[in-house]
């Protein structure tokens, strides 16, 4: 099963994406399973987007680690998900995750930080969920 983890400093999962499911109409939506967990608490839901979206997102997070820009973000189209990964002093990269479960709308915010060396692993993931989409 592809998946793409996000992580914490300890480099232990805190956020994972899931379960790509491809609706093929006009806007190439994307259907995906997203589980996040903090502490005691889990949220888990079916988020989607336009692969387009997707598309940025993965292209963003690479300027990101060249440093041409300080900030990226993404927000499922649903309005479930929403990411915001900021570059610090040093490489860190701070991380801000809101995921909302829909059925019951509770929902957790997660602020975290990593090491920008993990940004290619995010973005090579991103671009292989892609180009299956694209294979199929």
């Amino acid at each position: 099963m592809i998946e793409i983890l996000f992580y914490n400093s300890k480099r232990i999962p805190i956020m994972c994406w899931s379960g790509f499911l491809l609706n093929d109409n006009k806007e190439n939506t994307l259907y995906f399973k997203v589980k996040a967990e903090k502490s005691i608490f889990i949220v888990s839901t079916v988020c989607k987007t336009c692969c387009k979206d997707l598309f940025a997102f993965e292209k963003h997070i690479q300027l990101l680690y060249e440093e041409r820009v300080n900030k990226v973000t993404f927000a499922s189209s649903d309005g479930l998900l929403r990411i915001e990964l900021k570059w610090e002093e040093y490489g860190r990269i701070k991380q801000y995750f809101f995921i909302m479960e829909e059925s019951t709308k509770s929902f957790i915010e997660i602020i975290d930080y990593f090491d920008q060396t993990f940004l290619p692993e995010l973005k090579d993931n991103i671009e292989g969920i892609i180009v299956g989409m694209n294979n199929k």
